[in-house]
C-alpha cells in the first residue's frame, strides 16, 4: 500500500511540473483567470462588493472547466491514438496507479490557481475568504474536474480528433458565457436563461456561490457522462 501510494504521489508531482512547464497551460491555468477576475473586478467590482465575491465563485468555476475539458480528454485520446496507454500497460507499474496520479496532477494545479486568486481577491479586493468558502472551492474542485474530465473524454472518444477538439471548444464557450460566471444570469434574455439553468457549469458555478443544493446536479452529471463515457470506450475496445 505504501509503494502504491509513493508511486502515485510521484507520477501526480511529475504531471503536476510537466502540465505547468507547457506554456498553454500555463497561462490559460494561472494567467487568464487572473486577468479576467481583475479587469472584470475593476470594472464592475467597485459598485458592488458582492460582485467581487461572485465572480471569484464564477472564475474559479471557468478554470475548473477549461483545464478539465482541454486538458485530459484530448490528451488521453492522443495517448490511446499514439499506443501510449499499452505502453503503460507493459510498464511494471498499475496502470490505475497512472490514471489517478494524472488526474490528481490536474486537480493540484487548479488549487495552486485558485489560491493565486484567492490572494490576488484578498490583497486587491479586500475581500475576506472564509474557511467555508475555501471547502467549497476544495469540494467542487473535486467534482467539477471529475464532472468535466468525463464529459471531455465522452466527447473525445466519440469524434475523431480534429471534430472533437473543435466541438469541446464550442461546448465550453457557450456554457462559459451562459453560465453565469461573469455576469449575473437574469440579464440574459428569457431563452438563453432556461438553456443556461441546465447547463453543467452554471450548476458548478452556482455551488461555488454557496448554493448547496446544487451538489445533486453535480453528482448527476458525473453519473450520467460517467456511463456515456463508459460505453462509448467499451464499445471502442470490442470493434478494436
Amino acid at each position: 500500500m505504501r509503494k502504491k501510494l509513493c508511486s502515485i504521489f510521484t507520477l501526480m508531482y511529475v504531471e503536476t511540473l510537466s502540465h505547468i512547464r507547457v506554456k498553454e497551460a500555463f497561462f490559460f491555468g494561472f494567467i487568464f483567470p487572473l486577468f479576467i477576475y481583475l479587469l472584470f473586478g475593476s470594472i464592475w467590482g467597485s459598485e458592488y462588493q458582492s460582485y467581487k465575491t461572485s465572480l471569484l465563485s464564477g472564475v474559479i468555476a471557468m478554470t475548473i472547466a477549461s483545464d478539465s475539458i482541454f486538458g485530459i480528454g484530448p490528451i488521453m485520446r492522443i495517448y490511446r491514438n499514439n499506443n501510449v496507454i499499452k505502453f503503460l500497460r507493459n510498464l511494471p507499474m498499475n496502470i490505475m496507479n497512472y490514471f489517478t496520479g494524472f488526474f490528481l496532477s490536474r486537480l493540484v494545479s487548479l488549487i495552486l490557481a485558485i489560491m493565486l486568486l484567492c490572494i490576488c481577491a484578498i490583497l486587491i479586493f479586500k475581500i475576506n475568504i472564509s474557511l467555508e468558502m475555501i471547502i467549497v472551492y476544495i469540494i467542487g474542485s473535486i467534482l467539477g474536474v471529475t464532472m468535466f474530465a468525463f464529459m471531455s473524454l465522452s466527447i473525445s472518444f466519440f469524434s475523431r480528433a480534429e471534430i472533437g477538439r473543435g466541438l469541446l471548444s464550442f461546448v465550453f464557450f457557450v456554457m462559459l458565457f451562459l453560465s453565469g460566471a461573469f455576469l449575473p444570469i437574469f440579464l440574459l434574455p428569457p431563452f438563453l436563461r432556461s438553456v443556461s439553468y441546465v447547463l453543467p457549469l452554471t450548476h458548478l458555478t452556482m455551488f461555488m456561490n454557496g448554493n448547496y443544493s446544487y451538489i445533486w446536479a453535480l453528482l448527476g452529471w458525473i453519473a450520467t457522462f460517467g456511463m456515456i463515457f463508459y460505453l462509448i470506450f467499451n464499445r471502442q475496445s470490442m470493434k478494436r
